[in-house]
């Protein structure tokens, strides 16, 4: 009957052991097809168990893993946390974390997990997420973030963030030093009380245009403790978070000095074509790019004709001077000289000209002035002056000049030969000569006075020489 009892037994553990097989093959069929990645590992941390996702996970196959202590792949987890992490899930039951994982390759990869402990079996059930990608888009945010909020810090531009109703969220350093208020007093006011009221209209139309095409870019005046800014701005939105972004820059200063440049502009283009001096701009090869109405005249041809033109084809001889004055201007940038032009009505004239090159674009001005008329009157007064001197000479008269005070300036041959006098006469004057009778005195006081008036006159007055007494 024993023996009857012990088959019985057999038996039924037999049946029991094969039901309790048939229910981990179960469990492990049921492991292999979930759809994360599932690990077992005994108490010394020795896997028994990875479904093909774990082996997928870390790209060995599964006959590679048995046998392989997890702690292979956690070099990466410090061991305290490590330690943390097991106390918690023997405390619990149940533990979820996160671990850096590295494989066999060196591939680093990110994963959370649910352990799960079994003590009858003294083995811990790991289920595992691959969230490399979700990782590393959490870090490209972060950097994004980070990088946004330097540019936000140190950004030269002013740049306001504010919501749909217009209330500052954020604002940048250069903004606050701008409008000489802090982050804490500009946040939660209305963008909108900063803008001038001139452009209030046009920039309401600009933050309708931004909900429409995302962004847009204009002028705006904004109106603060400082006085007022002139910005020229781009307005973005953020469709996820609803917030708007002005990126403006301060063009205060830079439309002031245009002011002033296209004052100054003006200004020269009245002087350029009012000036009586004749202006022209040329460059290296020659050619006129530029000239005002009196270089115009000067030259007999219209402006428009003028330009294109090249200057040197005016000069009327280029002789070895032409060559030096050209090379001079090159050494040293600047020249003055006179110079003789043919114009295209064939007439010739002398122009006096000073030129400078500029050194950014070696274009070069060149200021022109007639002085053909003054050549001719230097000509006419030369041969007045050698006929003066022929006639001065050949006299049979003695002819004095002198001047106001009474210095001799000259004398012809035949005044000294009259006079007795030699041909130095550096220390004398009139008075020196003129040995004036006592009674006689006042009659050439007479003749100095209406000399003086008429700038003529004829008078006989005795003097004495050292010989003889003459009259003149």
């Amino acid at each position: 009957m024993s023996d009857t009892l012990q088959t019985d037994a057999l038996q039924e553990c037999q049946s029991e052991l094969s039901s309790l097989r048939q229910q981990i093959k179960m469990y492990y069929d049921f492991f292999g097809v979930i759809s994360d990645a599932l690990i077992i590992v005994n108490k010394e941390n020795k896997i028994v168990y990875a479904n093909n996702l774990a082996c997928s996970l870390l790209k060995l196959r599964e006959k590679e893993l048995y046998h392989l202590f997890l702690d292979k792949f956690l070099q990466l987890v410090p061991k305290e946390i490590l330690d943390y992490q097991t106390n918690m899930l023997y405390k619990d039951g149940v533990f979820s974390d996160e671990w850096t994982i590295k494989l066999a390759d060196g591939t680093i990869k990110y994963v959370e997990y649910v352990a799960t402990l079994d003590q009858l079996e003294e083995k811990r059930i790991y289920r595992i997420k691959d969230i490399t990608s979700l990782k590393r888009k959490e870090q490209e945010r972060n950097v994004s973030v980070q990088m946004f909020a330097d540019l936000l810090n140190l950004a030269v531009d002013n740049i306001v963030i504010y919501n749909k109703e217009g209330i500052i969220v954020d604002v940048n350093p250069s903004f606050c030093r701008t409008v000489g208020v802090s982050k804490e007093h500009v946040a939660g006011k209305n963008i909108d009380e900063f803008v001038s009221p001139r452009y209030m209209e046009q920039w309401l139309e600009g933050k309708a245009k931004v909900d429409q095409e995302g962004s847009v870019k204009g002028e705006v005046v904004f109106t603060h403790s400082k006085g007022y800014t002139h910005y020229e701005y781009t307005t973005s939105t953020n469709m996820l978070n609803g917030l708007y972004m002005s990126i403006m820059r301060d063009v205060t200063e830079k439309l002031i000095i245009e002011n002033q440049l296209k004052k100054s502009e003006r200004n020269f283009t009245e002087l350029f074509e009012q000036t009586l001096d004749a202006i022209v701009f040329w460059n290296k090869e020659g050619e006129i790019i530029h000239v005002n109405q009196s270089a115009a005249k000067i030259f007999e041809t219209d402006k428009k004709d003028l330009i294109g033109l090249r200057l040197t084809d005016f000069v009327l001889t280029k002789d070895a001077r032409y060559y030096y004055l050209v090379n001079e201007l090159y050494e040293n940038k600047a020249i003055r000289a006179e110079m003789f032009f043919l114009m295209p009505n064939g007439q010739r004239k002398l122009l006096e000209f000073t030129s400078r090159m500029h050194d950014e674009d070696h274009h070069i001005i060149t200021i022109f002035r007639n002085v053909s008329e003054k050549y001719q009157m230097e000509l006419q007064l030369r041969k007045s002056e050698q006929k003066f001197r022929k006639v001065f000479e050949d006299s049979i008269d003695g002819l004095i000049l002198w001047d106001s005070s009474g210095n001799i300036a000259d004398i012809n041959e035949s005044g000294m030969k009259i006079l007795g006098i030699p041909r130095k006469l550096s220390t004398h004057t009139v008075y020196d000569l003129i040995n004036l009778d006592p009674e006689n005195a006042r009659n050439f006081e007479d003749y100095l006075k209406e000399l003086d008036q008429n700038e003529f006159s004829s008078s006989i007055i005795p003097i004495h020489l050292k010989t003889e007494r003459l009259s003149m």
